[in-house]
């Protein structure tokens, strides 16, 4: 919800960005409109560009609902930060939304997702790994 500062302007809120263990973590808590999304996108490029971070997790776990409109744009920010090299997890989708996306046709074809925050560093973890020179390739459920 925006807010009116002390010259009455709107301030329209703004997503958590926070470096943490390698990435950067993104925590999505309030409502996902158009312009907040638009801002985020803006946000996140710009710290994308300035930390050289290669790694980003949204934390969706405070999100109640998204319709397919926010996630389309939520994937399309995720693709904006592959593009600048970045490898992006989202974590902590609820049963219910995934749930809602998949019954209206929504499938976030190439989206890393995790069950939790925990599992996205993992996921990370895991790709770096696997990249390192030198380390076992077949680190992993492999039969």
């Amino acid at each position: 919800m925006a807010e009116l500062n002390d010259q009455n302007a709107v301030t329209i809120p703004r997503v958590t960005m926070n470096l943490f263990r390698g990435c950067l973590v993104a925590t999505l808590q309030v409502d996902l409109t158009p312009r907040l999304i638009e801002q985020f996108q803006r946000d996140l490029l710009d710290l994308l560009a300035e930390s050289h971070a290669t790694r980003v997790i949204f934390d969706c776990s405070g999100l109640e609902i998204i319709d397919p409109e926010e996630f389309e744009s939520l994937c399309r920010v995720t693709t904006m930060a592959r593009l600048l090299g970045a490898r992006v997890v989202m974590a902590g989708l609820r049963p219910g939304v995934v749930a809602s996306l998949i019954a209206l046709g929504i499938t976030g074809d190439g989206v890393l997702t995790a069950l939790s925050l925990d599992d996205a560093f993992e996921v990370h973890e895991q790709a770096e790994q696997s990249r390192t020179p030198g380390k076992d390739e077949h680190h992993g459920n492999t039969v």
